[in-house]
């Protein structure tokens, strides 16, 4: 009789295993809810990671960028940052790792918004990682979805990944 007692209890666990809390929700297109220090933690590191950049001590940007990533892996500004910190590191495989992350996360927050801001960072990182066709196609449906924003449709009218693909800031950024 134990024995099925624990076998019944054992059983209940797994059933009710997923009914509980799955932890914090997460705003369509926004990073994950975490608590405030989890947040005060990642977006200190993220600070200093930017004072960093800003000193062009890409070895200390990177060492704090993955600090803060190893907080908050949701955030794709600060794997753009990474990426940037990696190439100047002359870490390539790091840095198109980081750029691909950042366009996976561009990627699921325009998936999930329809924000023409999402699609367009989602297309600055195509860009970055070399990837001008892809970029030229997005631009162009980010176009016919959205014709009413005339910031898209300055966008894709004035050819702007080629004017991105000629920008020596871009140049700076791109693998």
């Amino acid at each position: 009789m134990k024995h099925a007692h624990v076998i019944l209890m054992a059983l209940a666990a797994l059933v009710f295993a997923g009914c509980g809390n799955r932890g914090p929700k997460r705003t369509p297109g926004q990073p994950r809810a975490v608590s405030a220090t989890i947040a005060a933690q990642a977006d200190e590191a993220a600070s200093d990671a930017t004072f960093a950049l800003q000193i062009q001590d890409y070895a200390r940007a990177a060492q704090s960028l993955k600090k803060s990533l190893s907080f908050r892996d949701d955030i794709p500004d600060r794997w753009e940052a990474l990426a940037y910190a990696y190439k100047h590191l002359n870490q390539t495989s790091d840095a198109r790792d980081a750029y691909r992350r950042a366009l996976k996360l561009w990627k699921q927050y325009y998936s999930e918004t329809k924000d023409p801001g999402d699609g367009m960072r989602e297309l600055y990182v195509l860009v970055y990682l070399g990837r001008a066709d892809e970029a030229r196609d997005l631009a162009k449906t980010l176009a016919k979805a959205n014709p009413n924003n005339t910031d898209v449709q300055n966008f894709y009218q004035n050819k702007g990944v080629d004017a991105m693909l000629a920008d020596p800031t871009v140049k700076d950024r791109s693998l």
